[in-house]
């Protein structure tokens, strides 16, 4: 069974820290609500037109798992990838995720939470929060997180558009005011908040506990030898490809597309399409979709090559996301394009924790 390309409506998320750019980002009316995330693929959407219209993404997935998923996530019963825009008025809280193993055995769920962070927007001056400045044992970690002087561990990183964050599971990290990004990452939402800037809830709201035994545990207790990744930049004759970041869940590139662009799925795994800018039109077999700023459309594994042709003389700028063969996707590709080893590495994020180091 080939399936067609999905549009879905984005999903918008109030959040504490949220501003107000994320509803006219994605063709939202604007409430200005404190919007802090906008889903744009997951699980739980609904596809908004054609004959699946209606149908979720799980549904599709328990229903039709090889058509959807390919080869490469074969045996999931659930949607592996998650994409958001996220837009924050404030320090979110200073977090880390669990790996797939111990999100199973403590929280009874599939996955686990690896996720790349691409800056779109940031302030002058304004950073993350990334990794620890020093080695620390599990009771200095919970103690801090105690005593309110967690804020004195974490390593603060300037942020500005382009950058690229890697936070592979374990990883203290949090997101600063003014730094909008488009986040990549496991269908997750398991989050060990482990400071949250002595924030009071407003009246009739409960408090954001702290998960202090958990994000200890999980805790990634070393300063890090690398905060953001090097995007690798290859010429195509259709414009730029730009490969931000590689791991065994997923590989996310941004596309700067000036000229129609053949792209496959090859049957290993479905494409996510995301514009940043500009508009094209995707058009794979009979079907003909058009995308425009701030929209998505995911390409199932079974629809094979797909055509991305930019409207008019305006190049678009797009995002790619799939799961991949870490080896036919991304190793023997850069490979042969003489890509060093160690920069093929680190697009895993900290060297030493990479998907990639184990595979050269």
């Amino acid at each position: 069974m080939i399936l067609p390309p999905l549009k879905f409506k984005p999903a918008l998320k109030d959040k504490v820290w949220g501003g107000h750019r994320l509803e006219p980002m994605v063709g939202a009316p604007q409430t200005h609500r404190n919007i802090g995330e906008a889903w744009l693929i997951w699980e739980g959407l609904v596809v908004e037109d054609g004959p699946l219209q209606g149908k979720s993404i799980a549904q599709l997935t328990r229903e039709m798992p090889a058509a959807l998923l390919g080869t490469q996530s074969a045996g999931h019963t659930h949607f592996p990838l998650l994409i958001k825009f996220l837009d924050p008025n404030d320090w979110l809280s200073v977090q880390n995720h669990p790996n797939d193993a111990y999100a199973a055995q403590h929280e009874g769920v599939p996955y686990g939470k690896c996720e790349v962070w691409w800056v779109l927007d940031a302030t002058p001056n304004t950073s993350i929060i990334h990794g620890l400045k020093r080695a620390v044992s599990v009771a200095e970690l919970k103690a801090a997180m105690r005593n309110g002087q967690f804020r004195d561990l974490v390593d603060y990183v300037p942020a500005h558009a382009g950058d690229v964050f890697m936070n592979t599971h374990g990883i203290v990290h949090a997101l600063g005011t003014g730094v909008m990004i488009y986040e990549l990452q496991q269908s997750s939402d398991i989050t060990y908040r482990l400071y949250d800037w002595d924030r009071q809830p407003a009246p009739g709201e409960p408090v954001r506990d702290l998960h202090v035994d958990k994000g200890a545990e999980v805790a990634v207790r070393e300063p890090l030898t690398q905060h953001k990744v090097q995007v690798v930049s290859l010429a195509e004759a259709w414009g730029t490809r730009r490969i931000f970041s590689a791991c065994r869940y997923f590989v996310g590139e941004a596309l700067h597309i000036e000229h129609p662009a053949p792209f496959a799925t090859h049957g290993r795994s479905f494409h996510i399409l995301t514009v940043l800018s500009g508009s094209a039109t995707v058009t794979a077999g009979e079907h003909v979709n058009r995308i425009s700023q701030g929209e998505s459309i995911l390409l199932p594994a079974s629809v094979g090559a797909y055509m991305l042709t930019p409207d008019g003389a305006a190049a678009v700028d797009a995002m790619l996301a799939y799961v991949p063969d870490l080896h036919k996707d991304v190793i023997e590709p850069l490979q042969a394009r003489h890509i060093p080893n160690d920069i093929i590495v680190q697009l895993g994020g900290e060297p030493a924790y990479s998907d990639l180091r184990t595979l050269i």
